[in-house]
């Protein structure tokens, strides 16, 4: 760094001297940095257009689709009663649908109002004497949960809801009505609410649950022995004393009615994680549930004493002589023996209700359906009430859907054609160049504003890539369709869209009486008109309108793309790139350069004003000597 002085001596400006030859000097960088203001703006407007064509790209790939000129409605004479919309593959028509009966869910409440109508009111408070287990089971699965006396009733209403993922029944209370609720969402035969305790009172006294629907049956509650300290968290394997690797998975099997299910137990499963699995399987599914009871040991309730549950370990892999999964179940102990404590047979009373099928006639037909939403030959129903007689559905083409759909491809080209004809159009004020960072300094904000406003203006004016695409377009609009059967809508013109003058520059109008005509009156060929595809992409004599339209933009896109790259390219992907990274390497040499020249200034203006001051120095010494001398 060069040491600056400053004009102690002459009593210059140095700093200004050098400042004023400086900026001379950075005359050259200052049209550099202009320069390439110019390309990077010039590169945003283009990129600003490649997002226009993308848009309209877009818009022309939808009018590709075949399912943008089929569409259909469908019409119901009571919508009270039965709802339909069309797909595009709904049979055009008229139909008939009756409903008999609506899809329902299973649903259980309490038959009279439990006497407390408090939430807050204990199980005690309702009768319940014993701590007693509530299996609550549905269409996923069964689990069970263990209802104390202390238990309020917000207390058993979440208790089931924490585990409604594994059962598909969710339970609720309101104290206006007094009274349980057990719902499940899901609609027809398969939706199953079974709930069942081993202390018919809890079902019938407590929960004051409907007695007509009760069941009774003879179930076997098997009890394992080992005890888990931590509860549902605690892991089912024991890793033996001092080692350090990983548990192979085990496999635990279980065997009922002579069907098999199998559980696989990672070194990282809870005993809360199996008791899941299990309770959501398929065996779940039969009314066998697993819990954890009040000494945290793992139990099992089989529904039907007649079929007993065998427990076994099936290799799976490598194992290890000193893991045992059974005996880490509290199956067996470590001797072999049985480490079950108990194995009780009792009774127990169970509720069962089940979900109901929507029934209905469609044109006479009978069928039912889990749902009051079915699709039939396209049509989408939804019954909402049942009906004394048929309604009537009609189905028809949906002119205005199809009418809608090209008028917004015709809108999209209509934007983008005025949008690239704006930009092509704009004046170009060459006197206005970007603006220097000296130049800024010196005006206020709404000035820069102004100027940069007009140094942006027409950079794309006349641009040979924008002006010829959209010359392109336009023949290709205008240009008839070939391929197509004899006397068939082969021009736009013929379906009621055409150009408007000359100093519109393209820009499509469309006739709604004509165009709606054709398209109700020959829907094939005006869909053959916009979506033909030979395939070839060498010429589109025979593609459709939306087809050409497609290819052109893409087309355009990649010459943009390469021209000025997108948000995703990289510095040297793209032409304009390139010129701006050789523009940054000419900035970066210049500024070195104009580095060294600033410093050269300083040292010639430092070396004169240490001559002065030495001449001034001597002139001093002499004087003095003259005066003494005198």
């Amino acid at each position: 760094m060069v040491t600056r002085i400053g004009g102690l001596a002459t009593g210059m400006d140095i700093d200004t001297m050098v400042l004023k030859l400086m900026q001379a000097e950075r005359a050259p960088l200052d049209k550099l940095n202009q320069q390439k203001q110019s390309i990077e703006w010039k590169r945003d407007s283009y990129r600003e257009v490649y997002s226009q064509f993308l848009t309209f790209r877009n818009s022309a790939f939808d009018m590709k689709l075949q399912s943008s000129y089929l569409a259909k409605q469908a019409t119901s004479d009571d919508e009270t009663a039965v709802y339909a919309s069309a797909t595009a593959a709904a049979v055009e028509g008229n139909h008939e649908i009756k409903v008999t009966q609506l899809a329902k869910s299973a649903m259980l409440n309490s038959g009279s109002a439990l006497g407390v109508n408090n939430r807050s009111a204990t199980m005690s408070q309702l009768g319940l004497a014993a701590e007693s287990t509530l299996t609550v089971a549905g269409e996923r699965g069964v689990t069970a949960i263990q209802v104390k006396p202390t238990d309020k009733i917000s207390d058993v209403v979440a208790n089931i809801n924490n585990k409604a993922r594994l059962t598909g029944v969710t339970a609720s209370y309101d104290e206006t009505l007094d009274r349980f609720f057990f719902n499940n969402a899901l609609t027809g035969a398969d939706s199953k609410i079974e709930i069942k305790s081993t202390n018919a009172a809890l079902l019938d006294t407590v929960m004051k649950l409907p007695g007509s629907a009760s069941q009774t049956g003879k179930g076997q509650t098997i009890t394992m022995g080992r005890a888990y300290a931590g509860g549902l968290l605690d892991r089912v394997l024991t890793k033996p004393e001092g080692s350090t690797s990983p548990l192979p998975d085990q496999k635990l099997r279980l065997v009922h009615d002579n069907m098999t299910y199998d559980f696989v137990i990672k070194e990282s499963t809870s005993i809360g994680d199996l008791i899941d699995s299990i309770n959501s399987s398929d065996l779940g599914k039969l009314g066998v549930s697993a819990q954890l009871n009040s000494d945290n040991k793992l139990v099992i309730f089989n529904p039907d004493d007649d079929k007993p549950i065998e427990f076994q370990e099936i290799s799976s892999g490598p194992q290890l002589d000193d893991v045992d999964l059974l005996v880490d179940l509290g199956v067996l102990t470590s001797s072999g023996t049985s480490a079950i404590t108990s194995v009780s047979n009792q009774d127990y009373s169970k509720i069962t209700v089940n979900g109901i099928n929507a029934n209905i006639e469609y044109n006479g037909i009978p069928v039912s359906y889990k749902t009051n939403s079915f699709e039939i030959n396209g049509v989408s129903f939804t019954a909402r009430n049942l009906t004394s007689q048929a309604v009537k559905i009609s189905v028809a083409n949906d002119t205005d859907k199809v009418f809608a759909n090209i008028k917004s491809f015709v809108d999209s080209y209509n934007a983008l054609v005025e949008s690239v004809n704006k930009k092509t159009s704009e004046a170009r004020f060459r006197d206005f160049l970007p603006l220097t960072a000296e130049q800024r300094k010196d005006m206020k904000e709404d000035e820069i504003k102004r100027w940069e406003e007009k140094a942006k203006s027409g950079l794309l004016k006349s641009d040979t890539i924008l002006t010829g695409a959209l010359q392109n377009m336009r023949n290709s609009l205008n240009n008839a369709i070939g391929g197509l059967p004899a006397n068939s809508l082969n021009q736009l013109l013929q379906i009621g869209i055409k150009t408007g003058n000359y100093m519109e520059q393209g820009k499509l109008y469309i006739d709604e009486t004509k165009l709606r005509k054709a398209i109700a009156e020959q829907p094939d060929q005006v869909m053959a008109m916009f979506t033909a595809d030979d395939k070839d992409r060498n010429t589109d004599r025979a593609d459709g309108l939306a087809v050409r339209m497609y290819d052109q933009a893409e087309r355009i896109m990649n010459q943009l793309k390469e021209t000025a790259g997108t948000s995703l390219s990289g510095p040297t992907d793209y032409l304009q790139g390139k010129e701006l990274q050789r523009l940054e390497d000419r900035i970066k040499a210049m500024t070195t350069r104009l580095t060294a020249v600033e410093d050269r200034y300083y040292r010639q203006f430092t070396a004169m004003e240490k001559y002065i001051n030495q001449l001034n120095s001597q002139s001093a010494w002499l004087a003095q000597q003259f005066s003494t001398k005198q």
